[in-house]
């Protein structure tokens, strides 16, 4: 099949469709001429060269892959199995990088519109390339998901400005998610200055094509429905016709509007929001609870955050932990706050990991256990905590540690008491007691950051005699 005058190169084609990238060109020739005319590649260079003249760079690419034998393998490779296919569309992807020198986005394209043709394993409508190219051709869609991938760093370099750029110009081009996006982008202030003018203009330009997201945020928000002067409560009656499409952010925000309004209202939305989504909904319903203060209520808030706590969820750890602890009356009491701190402590909450060592340390309603609270006060420095650091530093007024245990090749132990810490001549040092002797030592030591928080090594006899006259006494 011939599409074009051999002699002229004038088409003998009628095309009318305006191509913006490589496949849809792709795609229109297999719709029209069958899978075949790949086959022959005057006829493909020629349409692209008349029908795509924007895509020089894309008839460049699909000549190489045609002068290299990939069409031909790719046809070939129609009835392989499917990971078979897309180990070897890999491996082309790669070597037509490599020998034509095209970056490896590229590459993915021009391959992926090939199998995409062929009907292979192929993503190219996630390519950047293509969402790069309908994006610029004005596509709100291609405009939205491209200031996404700058957001999030899909196929490209995250860069926020890039990411508010392309989201402005989705929402700007009436997109209406663009639009909410964008608006709670500038609510909240944190990939932009905060800019409540612009947040109520976008969300109020949405809101009246009666979208859901765009209303519920605005019902969120006393300062967002003062500046966008709409009827809410129209509004929200319109959408809460369909209350179980809502998602679980929205009826939450809905139940925000109504908490300065009916509370009892307000605690429908969220326990409807909580059924739907409890791991992400839990807090705020608890809150709501709490809120409406009836006997009720407070039980099904305990029960709440009990099942929330019991499914391994930290922040209700701790929040148990803490309702426990502040009405402790007994050891019992205090022991079952205990036990839940220890959960969150052990799956890395620093606050319960400092406050078990202060419970162990005070000794409040429970035997005081110093060793139990040198061990926790350990673990959170160890993560980070500034006042467990200064409980377990011998270089600290506050330091809780009296003892240092020594190692000795035999495998035996010593643990000797700690008489002070000393800084001399920018080194650390410890002057430490034998037990049974009584006799004083010096050890230089290094801090650091694992659960021992110290190197020690020796020191020799003319410096452990002059640190021993000097700060500790004379030498045994």
């Amino acid at each position: 099949m011939s599409l074009f005058c051999p002699f002229c190169q004038e088409p003998l084609i009628d095309v009318k469709e305006n191509f913006t990238d490589l496949d849809l060109v792709l795609t229109f020739l297999k719709n029209e001429f069958g899978e075949e005319i790949l086959h022959n590649k005057a006829n493909v260079l020629l349409f692209l060269e008349k029908f795509f003249p924007s895509g020089k760079r894309e008839y460049n690419f699909i000549s190489h892959l045609f002068a290299s034998g990939y069409v031909d393998t790719l046809f070939r490779l129609k009835t392989s199995p499917l990971t078979i296919q897309k180990s070897a569309i890999k491996q082309i992807v790669n070597q037509f990088a490599a020998q034509y020198g095209v970056s490896e986005e590229w590459a993915e394209y021009i391959v992926g519109c090939v199998c995409n043709f062929i009907g292979l394993s192929n993503n190219v409508s996630q390519s950047i390339v293509k969402i790069k190219q309908a994006a610029e051709n004005g596509d709100p869609d291609a405009q939205f998901e491209l200031a996404k991938c700058y957001g999030y760093g899909k196929g490209v370099q995250r860069n926020q400005e890039k990411y508010l750029e392309w989201l402005k110009k989705a929402a700007d081009n009436g997109l209406t998610n663009a639009m909410v996006v964008l608006g709670e982008e500038y609510l909240n202030g944190v990939k932009c200055p905060i800019d409540m003018e612009s947040a109520a203009f976008y969300l109020k330009t949405a809101a009246l094509e009666n979208y859901s997201a765009a209303i519920c945020l605005i019902a969120s928000s006393e300062k967002l429905q003062e500046l966008c002067q709409i009827d809410i409560s129209n509004k929200l009656s319109v959408i809460l016709e369909d209350k179980e499409s809502l998602t679980s952010k929205q009826l939450i925000q809905i139940s925000m509007y109504y908490r300065m309004r009916n509370i009892s209202t307000a605690l429908f939305f969220a326990e409807t929001a909580y059924k739907k989504d409890a791991k992400s909904v839990w807090k705020f319903y608890v809150d709501v609870l709490n809120e409406s203060g009836s006997h009720e209520s407070h039980v099904l808030s305990h029960k709440v955050i009990k099942e929330m706590a019991t499914e391994g969820n930290i922040e209700a750890c701790m929040l148990f932990s803490t309702q426990y602890e502040s009405a402790a009356k007994s050891e019992n009491d205090i022991v079952n706050a205990i036990y839940w701190y220890r959960i969150a402590a052990e799956a890395g909450e620093v606050n319960a990991q400092l406050r078990l060592a202060e419970i162990y340390e005070n000794g409040s309603l429970i035997k005081k256990n110093i060793y139990e609270a040198i061990y926790w006060y350990k673990i959170a420095s160890m993560n980070g905590s500034k006042i467990a650091k200064k409980k377990t530093s011998y270089k600290s007024a506050e330091c809780i540690i009296k003892t240092l245990t020594l190692y000795f090749e035999d495998d035996t132990e010593l643990e000797c008491k700690v008489i002070r810490y000393v800084a001399y001549f920018e080194n650390d040092y410890l002057i430490i007691q034998e037990p049974d002797t009584k006799y004083y030592h010096v050890i230089k030591f290094t801090e650091t950051n694992d659960f021992d928080g110290i190197e020690i090594e020796d020191v020799d006899e003319r410096t452990e005699d002059i640190i021993l006259r000097k700060f500790g006494g004379a030498k045994n």
